[in-house]
Formats: structure tokens, C-alpha cells, sequence
């Protein structure tokens, strides 16, 4: 049951909460990876699950190093 998550602005989807191609959610900031994710071409393995955290701490990087430029 995810309807607490609408309450703070996360998009759900199929059960899930929606997140783009980075593990980003509708809510600024805040990703989701694993079970709980929903994205472009999401395929519900464990193992996917352990990849969308580097894909996720890779965007995360990224937008760090840009910043603190």
C-alpha cells in the first residue's frame, strides 16, 4: 500500500513508485531503486535492483562534482 507516498508527491505507478532513467522520483532530490521503483524498462530481478543504486549514486555524483566547481 503506497498511498502515504502520494500524499508527499511521488508519482506511483503499476504499484510502484515512477522514476526516470537516473532513479529519480517526482519529488526533488529523492530516488528510488530496488522493489519499490518503477522506470524505462525496469525488469523485477533482485539483481536489478543492486544496479539501480550505481546507477543512482552515479547521477548523485555527478551533479555533486558540477556544483561544488
Amino acid at each position: 500500500k503506497l498511498g502515504f507516498l502520494k500524499e508527499h508527491g511521488f508519482e506511483i505507478a503499476d504499484g510502484s513508485i515512477r522514476a526516470d532513467k537516473f532513479m529519480r522520483t517526482s519529488v526533488e532530490n529523492i530516488y528510488a531503486i530496488g522493489d519499490i521503483s518503477n522506470h524505462p524498462g525496469r525488469i523485477k530481478l533482485i539483481s536489478t535492483g543492486f544496479g539501480n543504486v550505481q546507477i543512482a549514486l552515479n547521477h548523485i555524483a555527478s551533479l555533486v562534482h558540477e556544483t561544488s566547481e
